[in-house]
Formats: C-alpha cells, structure tokens, sequence
C-alpha cells in the first residue's frame, strides 16, 4: 500500500509518487532477475509537467532527467548540454555495438572531442537549437532569433543572431525531413551535419 502524498486522489502529486513507487519496484526485480547481467535501461522524460510560457522556446520546461541502468555501467553524472537524440547513440556504444548510421545523436559514454554539444526543442510549431554559443530559436514566417543561456534558472536574454548558429539550427530542423524526403538517409555512413556541411546551408 502507498501512502498518498496528497488526500485527493487524482493528483500529479500522488501520480508522481506512485511512478516512483511503480519504477523502483521495477528494477528491485530486475536486478534479480537473469535478465540484468545483460539488459541496458534507460528512463527518460520528454519535458516536465507545466510546458506553458510566453517565451518562444521555454528551455526550462525541457531541462529533463535521464537515467542509464545496468550490470555494468559505472554511476555518474553527466552535465553536458544533451538531447534525447543522443540517447540511441550512447545505448548501442554501452551495449559494445559498433555501428555506423545517419543518427545525429552523440555518444555520450565517450569524451565529445570535436562533435556538437547540443539540445533540441520543440514547442508548438517553434524550434530551439541550444548549445554553448547560446539559443537560437526558429519560428514560421519570422527571422530567427537568438537568446544568451546562463543555466536553466536564468532568463533567457535576446543578443544578436550569429549566421553560423542559425545555419546549424536550421540544418538541424530541416535535415531529417529532406533526408527522408529524398531517401538519402539510405546512403549515409557518417553524420550528416558537420562543421563543413553547414557552410553549404549558408
């Protein structure tokens, strides 16, 4: 029997709870179970509970939590700008298959030497691109904007648009439906978006 943490029944308080509950149960099994010595997990969320804002691309709604599990993956914390995008990626690189595929996800067991440290956002029919240099932020029928990003308690503050950053923005957004759109993706055996691909967006 759970205890409610709140005295009305349907609340996303006590749903949250009973997640919690229902998870560790799950993986108190599992670990003793002949599946675990050879399972990876993973718990992901896709954005919190309240995505409402009057910003474009509201970052602080999608500052989620991810949580790999298994026999042999070594506890820790990984603070890096990442996306759910790169989580196939890093799945296949822990369960030791090598594999080479159009996915734009990084392999975030390994040190990311040169590749993209990114997010990706959408809310409604906007699109955010967050990495290091700031976010930039694509919306239908108007000019790109692009915000400083101090830390997901921060507000976000316009500063003014780099070319290159909304080149890789829109590289981002568009890639996957002109790929699939020209059944290209068939013939890829490196990833797609590179420092020297995106001169060609420009």
């Amino acid at each position: 029997m759970i205890e409610p943490y709140d005295a009305e029944p349907a609340t996303r308080n006590n749903a949250v709870k009973y997640s919690d509950h229902a998870l560790g149960e799950f993986f108190a099994k599992a670990q003793q179970s002949s599946y675990w010595d050879n399972t990876i997990f993973l718990v992901i969320a896709d954005h919190d509970a309240r995505v409402e804002s009057s910003m474009p691309v509201p970052v602080k709604h999608f500052h989620i939590p991810a949580l790999i599990l298994g026999k042999d993956i070594t506890p820790k914390v990984d603070e890096r700008i990442a996306s759910s995008l790169d989580m196939p990626v890093t799945l296949l690189s822990l369960a030791g298959v090598d594999v080479t595929s159009p996915m734009l996800g990084n392999d975030l067991s390994k040190p990311l030497a040169g590749q993209f440290l990114r997010a990706m956002m959408q809310f409604g029919n906007n699109f955010g691109y967050l990495d290091e240099q700031g976010l930039v932020v694509l919306q239908p029928e108007q000019a790109p904007h692009m915000f400083a990003y101090q830390g997901v308690n921060q507000p976000l503050r316009p500063i003014p648009s780099v070319t290159e950053q909304v080149a890789l923005a829109q590289a981002h957004a568009l890639l996957g439906n002109y790929l699939y759109g020209q059944q290209l993706y068939r013939d890829l055996v490196e990833p797609a978006i590179t420092k020297e691909s995106i001169q060609q967006w420009q």
